[in-house]
């Protein structure tokens, strides 16, 4: 773990923890959540949301990952919103979009590169933005 605060801010990079996590809003959440290049597949998850509470999830690898990075919200919580997608090997970019209902895991498949933040919306939903770029198209599903 990682306390780092910047004078004056209140972000902080909580984590740089290589396993499989439950967030939690006082640990976890207005902070910048640095996840490293990992040995293994690791699922993030979030608590129930509330309105305003966002996390900020960003890749610490030197390379792209060799392992996918997912990330869950807690009970029937699911995902609305987009992420940019950006193929490496293809050179193209999409946008992957949430149905805004039944959508309930985020897969980064071996990613290179992203930021992603969820914001809470109401008492089950999280809204998604940001991008991630690897040569496969994440999941939200």
């Amino acid at each position: 773990e990682i306390g780092v605060r910047l004078v004056g801010s209140e972000m902080c990079i909580r984590d740089r923890n290589d396993a499989a996590q439950t967030l939690t809003a006082a640990l976890h959440s207005h902070r910048t959540i640095i996840i490293p290049d990992s040995g293994q597949d690791n699922i993030y998850t979030l608590p129930t949301p509330a309105a305003g509470v966002s996390f900020h999830f960003v890749y610490g690898g030197a390379a792209a990952d060799a392992q996918n990075t997912a990330i869950q919200p807690a009970g029937d919580g699911f995902f609305s919103g987009s992420l940019l997608h950006a193929d490496v090997n293809g050179n193209t970019f999409a946008v992957v979009v949430s149905d805004n209902a039944a959508d309930d895991l985020l897969t980064l498949v071996t990613p290179a590169n992203f930021t992603v933040v969820c914001t809470g919306v109401s008492t089950t939903e999280w809204h998604l933005s940001g991008f991630v770029s690897s040569d496969a198209v994440p999941t939200i599903a």
